[in-house]
Order: C-alpha cells, then structure tokens, then sequence
C-alpha cells in the first residue's frame, strides 16, 4: 500500500499498513497464559502498587499532643494549635509511615508521608484581642475530630503494616 505525500506516491515505511502491525501484535498479547508476568526480583515480592502485601502489627501511637502558638499583633493576637502524633515502628525495616484520612464517609484515596514518625496537623487557628484569648479554639477543635487519620508502616520489603484504627484529629496521649 502507498502513501500519498505531496503529490507523490511513497512506498509504506515497514512494508505493512499500521493497523496490519497493530493487529498482528493484539494478536500474541492474546497468546500469552493467564496470569503471566514477570518474574520478580529475587527477595521481592510481586504487589499491585494500590494493595501491598500486609505484615507485622499496626504501628502503635506513642504520643499526641496539642501545641498552641501565638504571635502578638497590635492590641491582637493571632494564634494556632497544631496536633502532633507520633508512632513507634512494627519493625525494624520500616523505612516509612504513611497516614491515611478518615471521615464518616470512609477512607480517603491519597497517602500522606509522614515526616519522621509524626503526624503534623493545623486544627484550629484565628485572630483575637488580646484580652480575648483563643476563642473559637474548642470549637474548631471539636469540628476537627470529625476528621481522623489511620497510619501504616512501610517496610524495607515493600510490605506494609495494617492499619491503625483511626484516630480522630486532636486526640490527644501523653
């Protein structure tokens, strides 16, 4: 078959049409066994990159705490409380943790790193006379507790631990 370019006619560049080469190749895909892939690298497991292999326990929270911070302006001041939660590693190849949202609705679809082996989230920030305090603070920290966070460790192996129940923003462990 040829090709018409500029007025003349070219000779097809493999010899075939394209869609001859397509469905030649549709073809033995569909030759292949079930299930048959890749074989692994030695001493790694095969895993879909949305489920890894579960091993181990959950991480255990070993700390939250509130911190409160507050910076004086004119007459006012502006303030925020951040909430810290820090968990213990389910093994010694953990080379990370990751948290996971929670709402009533269910479990959120992206992963959050945590940096170290902390959680670090803003729930409650707002500007005051000084005089005032921090009024609204407990109200936004009950509304934060309508969100909370499940965390899991990742493994040296690529496995992961299962996940903590969540635990809802704010709660604090001293």
């Amino acid at each position: 078959m040829a090709r018409h370019v500029t007025g003349r006619l070219m000779p097809p560049r493999h010899g075939y049409p394209r869609s001859v080469v397509l469905l030649a190749g549709l073809g033995l895909v569909g030759l292949l066994p079930a299930g048959c892939s890749t074989p692994a690298s030695p001493g790694r497991s095969q895993t879909s990159p949305t489920r890894p292999v579960q091993a181990g326990s959950p991480v255990e929270m070993v700390e939250a705490r509130l911190q409160d911070r507050t910076t004086p302006l004119r007459g006012r001041i502006s303030w925020s409380t951040t909430w810290r939660v820090c968990f213990a590693p389910d093994r010694a190849d953990t080379t990370r943790m990751e948290a996971q949202a929670v709402t009533s609705e269910g479990a959120g679809t992206s992963l959050r790193q945590l940096e170290g082996r902390c959680l670090k989230l803003e729930v409650a920030r707002g500007e005051d006379d000084k005089g005032a305090g921090m009024s609204g603070r407990d109200t936004q920290l009950a509304e934060a507790a309508a969100l909370a966070y499940r965390v899991r460790a990742v493994h040296g192996d690529g496995s992961v631990s299962p996940w903590t129940k969540p635990i809802p923003a704010g709660t604090t462990k001293p």
